[in-house]
């Protein structure tokens, strides 16, 4: 992650505006594409629950085991550091 903060910090740097609003771009992908990529993930997970027949309840058990296996570490994580 250092390497991709000393990008934006050499994309800043530069003067213009149609640079600032690249550096700008790049930040945004950065910020919010693991989150897009998340979204996508359980999208893509229900729809191979619908796929195989699972009910509704099934589906949503099935979501909450994959987000909440993913928010516990990144809490206790972020609580060490």
């Amino acid at each position: 992650m250092a390497g991709i903060g000393f990008e934006l910090k050499k994309l800043f740097s530069q003067k213009g505006i149609i640079l600032n609003v690249r550096a700008n771009l790049y930040a945004s992908i950065v910020v919010a594409g693991p989150m897009i990529l998340g979204a996508i993930l359980l999208f893509g997970l229900r729809y191979i629950a619908i796929l195989a027949g699972s009910s509704n309840h099934d589906q949503d058990v099935f979501i909450v085991t994959i987000t909440y296996s993913i928010l516990f570490p990144l809490l206790l994580t972020s609580l060490v550091s």
